[in-house]
């Protein structure tokens, strides 16, 4: 794998089904692919407004921006869903969208010490990795994924790639 690919961390917890899809599709067509992890729902940890569950998933896609510069795109993306980061309180709070630049793979190498620490990313950003051939099988399989329906089609429940010249 010769591309740069940022990995993003991908959550929602108001409705989620809308938008994870959407933002998705926004992506794709910014990008022209998209690598997923599995779509699994995860309770809120830490959260102090009584958030109901969380979509959460791993995706890479190819860039070659600065991460200042597509972490600005990506707060963009949640701007527009809905979310605002500087309301008071907002990391501890329900939000419609949050995606999180995580860290680049560059040559198919990437900074292992940067993998996220978080239980319910760390799975998924190592099921992606997997997915991209750049790790061996991760040692806790991901349950319970979600299938998709992004851009007209619906993505299986499990690591999958996404590309604007395929149908």
């Amino acid at each position: 794998m010769s591309a740069r690919l940022a990995i993003v961390g991908v959550g929602s917890n108001v409705d989620p089904q809308r938008h994870v899809p959407h933002a998705l599709a926004a992506l794709l067509s910014e990008h022209g692919a998209l690598h997923l992890s599995s779509v699994v729902e995860t309770e809120p940890v830490g959260m102090t407004d009584g958030s109901g569950t969380f979509w959460n998933l791993a995706l890479a896609l190819p860039t070659a921006a600065a991460a200042e510069g597509l972490q600005s795109r990506l707060h963009e993306a949640e701007r527009a869903a809905g979310r605002d980061r500087h309301a008071p309180g907002q990391s501890w709070k329900a939000r419609p969208l949050d995606l999180d630049l995580l860290f680049f793979v560059e040559g198919g190498a990437f900074p292992e010490d940067q993998l996220p620490t978080e239980p319910w990313i760390r799975p998924l950003v190592e099921e992606l990795l997997h997915h991209l051939g750049l790790t061996p099988k991760p040692s806790t399989p991901v349950a319970g994924a979600i299938p998709l329906h992004v851009s007209g089609r619906t993505v299986p429940a499990g690591p999958a790639t996404l590309s604007t010249e395929t149908p």
